[in-house]
């Protein structure tokens, strides 16, 4: 038999704000999963097969390297820190998205990595 003061997985929703918070984690998730998949399509459309490896191995670097800090930000600062950050990053990539079509590949590689 287990120890009934184990927390089990059916139990967590039931906690304050989880719901909320596994909500916002799988809307965010979301659209990081599909992100590396358009970024390499995209700059190979526009800018060639280089330019898209660059672009996918800077987004790769850019997501994994700050992801321990960008955690513990918004554990600190709760849901609503995580809503900003997500939408700072869509932002970004809606600019990525419109620099595109620049003929310089760096400009929208940087935002794209930034974002």
């Amino acid at each position: 038999m287990s120890d009934p003061a184990t927390p089990r997985y059916r139990a967590t929703p039931a906690l304050p704000h989880t719901r909320t918070v596994l909500a916002l984690g799988i809307l965010t998730r979301l659209a990081s999963g599909l992100i590396p998949f358009a970024v390499p399509i995209s700059f190979t459309q526009r800018h060639g097969i280089g330019a898209a490896g660059l672009a996918s191995g800077a987004l790769m670097l850019a997501i994994a390297l700050p992801g321990p800090a960008r955690a513990r930000w918004c554990a600190r600062r709760g849901p609503w820190a995580l809503i900003g950050m997500s939408a700072a990053s869509a932002a970004l990539f809606v600019i990525g998205a419109a620099t595109l079509s620049l003929r310089m590949w760096a400009v929208p590689l940087t935002v794209i990595t930034a974002a």
